[in-house]
């Protein structure tokens, strides 16, 4: 039980900030534009986030940036063809699994930046993202940078904890 009780308590640490960033528990997060929901996008099974993603496909512009504009009647067209959703899904899901961590910046929101890392269950199953978020130019989003790095392991430590073994 002293697992499952861990697991169902938020935790928030405050960083040298000036002004604490927030993210309130309970909010839905994006698949394609947070790094935490780049994770779930990519190790979940596709049945379980298929509604999530069709529901952001139809109701955001998912693939746009900001700064980018409207979106250009060629590229209108081009989501409303699956196959280049699915293409776009996969360039996630391998960055993703390539480097042990999803990122993103300026998506979600202008001014933060985000790194997160899986964890699993001894079945080898997701069980959670954990994520660092910083504010943009001031935060190390390098795939190789200091906080990736920690991250990674962190995330490996409490992922062994519950049980999960590397694939050999």
């Amino acid at each position: 039980t002293g697992v499952q009780t861990w697991l169902f308590r938020s935790r928030c640490e405050h960083g040298d900030l000036a002004a604490p960033i927030r993210i309130r528990e309970g909010i839905a997060l994006s698949l394609f534009k947070t790094s935490a929901g780049r994770v779930f996008l990519t190790y979940l099974p596709y049945s379980d986030v298929q509604h999530v993603i069709e529901r952001e496909i139809r109701e955001t512009k998912w693939w746009t940036t900001p700064g980018e504009g409207e979106m250009t009647i060629e590229d209108q067209q081009r989501y409303k063809d699956l196959k280049h959703v699915v293409a776009d899904v996969n360039v996630i899901k391998t960055e993703v699994r390539t480097h042990g961590v999803a990122r993103s910046y300026g998506t979600q929101h202008p001014s933060y930046a985000s790194l997160s890392a899986p964890v699993f269950s001894r079945d080898r199953k997701l069980q959670l993202a954990i994520s660092l978020i910083g504010v943009q130019g001031t935060f190390d989003l390098d795939y190789e940078g200091n906080p990736a790095r920690q991250l990674r392991v962190f995330a490996r430590k409490l992922s062994e904890k519950l049980g999960w073994t590397p694939v050999p």
